[in-house]
């Protein structure tokens, strides 16, 4: 966890970021599903991709003030991160 717009911030990011990738995952997203076998570790990788999406969203979005547009934000930034756009350290030589 690294809060670069403070606690509450990264909180609010990570819940927006969990409820999206839990909506895949119940979906039976076939790009979660590629991800999550590629890694060959299991769910609980998804602990690890939630906290460093939340990280690369927070420190992307360092001091922004937002203005409603939050919501749609971090479901652009998850598809990006699902559709392969977005590369994470967790899942990196996995």
């Amino acid at each position: 966890m690294i809060a670069y717009n403070g606690k509450r911030s990264w909180l609010e990011t990570h819940h927006e970021v969990v409820t999206r990738m839990t909506l895949a995952d119940l979906r039976c997203d076939p790009r979660l599903e590629d991800i999550i076998c590629t890694a060959d570790v299991g769910m609980t990788i998804m602990y690890d991709i939630a906290d460093e999406l939340t990280d690369t969203f927070e420190s992307r979005n360092f001091e922004r003030q937002w203005d409603g547009e939050f919501f749609e934000e971090v479901e652009e930034f998850v598809e990006d991160f699902l559709n392969g756009e977005i590369r994470l350290t967790c899942l990196s030589g996995k």
